[in-house]
């Protein structure tokens, strides 16, 4: 027997046998109304204008075709730039989603990841991480049937009869666009697929990676308002962009000493210290008024304080108790620390982690010359390597203009 597919809420249902269709019209599922498709079918008819099924008809109950029926969403071949700033909109989401994501885990376990992502082209990142960027994609089409920037845009990617794709089939779509489509992320070479394709679907032509899968993308008639929702969310989408890639290129710039070193000078001393231009430095003051100098790493994997207090008649191990005392509220010492001296300096060194986040490590100098004690307490988040000759050579930097 002939199986036909019917049309539910908007949605796909069959395939069922002639027999079940008789079952359907008599509960009222189905009605006069109800669109149908068998295979054979150009298109989906009403069940009335079936002219194989009118033998059926007399099965409906008088007050079935009664029943108010809303009429299908009708869905059309998506228009090029519709579809053109969907899938842009969706890779810049999917991608500054995977570049977070993996910037976070990664940044916490290898220096030599973040060393890659400091000195490399943009553009090659950009290579490296869209086929994650496709995965995700697929990804949120398994959980949500759908992308954001289709969703937004009224867009859907259907096979044949207008069903759904399952996931495996979406991904592998997805691959076929990353290479006949995308050219794999690759510059100017990605300029003349995507022109290819774009002239495909001008010329009323399916794309290439949907001819194999038999998929096509559709599109419901937009209300106003969703096309100036997604207008404002690209746009706003546009300009995060714009800015993270201002701000990589200036670390970058930073990060290869390309941008001059600058000089800061110790307002006790007045001594000059060059620091490296992937320092920021400001001056700070604690809750009791004292002054201290904060230098961070432009990638906030280290912060350096450097202070100095004026003790006269006291000790470097009195004031190694009081300071651990007060510290003990923010750190925790691993151990009493050890004693030793710097030139002809009495020295005390601490280390310990932060009680906020025992991932991040210090290390405390302090230094007694004279009345005075010159502290710097340098702080490191994982991983640690990645800052660790940065931090001893401002350090070592500072303490020039302290002794």
């Amino acid at each position: 027997m002939t199986a036909w597919w019917y049309s539910e809420n908007n949605k796909n249902i069959g395939p069922v046998e002639e027999d079940a269709l008789v079952a359907l019209l008599q509960s009222g599922k189905i009605s006069h109304q109800t669109l149908l498709w068998r295979e054979g079918y150009a298109s989906w008819q009403p069940f009335a204008e079936i002219r194989e099924l009118a033998f059926l008809k007399h099965v409906i109950p008088p007050s079935a075709d009664l029943k108010p029926v809303a009429p299908p969403l009708i869905y059309t071949t998506a228009g090029r730039w519709q579809r053109y700033f969907a899938r842009i909109f969706d890779l810049w989401l999917e991608l500054l989603i995977v570049t977070f994501v993996s910037g976070y885990i990664l940044g916490q376990v290898s220096s030599t990841f973040i060393e890659f992502v400091n000195n490399a082209n943009a553009h090659l990142i950009g290579i490296i991480y869209l086929p994650f960027g496709l995965v995700l994609d697929a990804v949120l089409y398994h959980f949500f049937g759908n992308t954001p920037g289709k969703a937004i845009l009224g867009i859907k990617v259907v096979k044949n009869i207008d069903l759904p794709l399952t996931s495996r089939e979406y991904l592998k779509r997805n691959f076929s666009l990353w290479g006949s489509g995308l050219a794999f992320g690759l510059p100017l070479i990605n300029l003349f697929t995507m022109s290819k394709q774009f002239g495909r679907l001008k010329k009323g032509e399916a794309a290439s990676y949907d001819l194999a899968g038999d998929f096509a993308v559709k599109a419901r008639p937009l209300a106003v308002w969703k096309w100036l929702l997604f207008t404002i969310l690209f746009v706003s989408l546009f300009a995060v962009v714009l800015y993270l890639n201002f701000k990589e290129k200036e670390f970058q710039v930073r990060h290869s000493g390309v941008a001059a070193n600058y000089h800061w000078i110790n307002p006790v001393t007045n001594n000059r210290a060059t620091i490296n231009s992937i320092w920021g430095s400001s001056e700070k003051k604690n809750p009791e008024g004292q002054t201290f100098y904060m230098f961070t790493e432009q990638a906030q994997h280290a912060v350096i304080v450097f202070a100095v207090e004026e003790v006269p008649g006291i000790t470097l191990e009195q004031y190694v108790q009081v300071f651990i005392h007060n510290a003990s509220q923010n750190m925790q010492f691993w151990n009493g620390g050890t004693y030793d001296l710097k030139g002809v300096n009495q020295r005390w060194q601490g280390w310990g982690a932060m009680l906020d986040d025992k991932n991040n490590r210090f290390r405390v100098e302090l230094i007694h010359n004279e009345d005075r004690v010159w502290r710097i307490v340098s702080i490191q988040s994982r991983p640690y390597e990645y800052s660790d000759a940065m931090v001893d050579k401002l350090k070592s930097e500072l303490w020039k203009t302290a002794l």
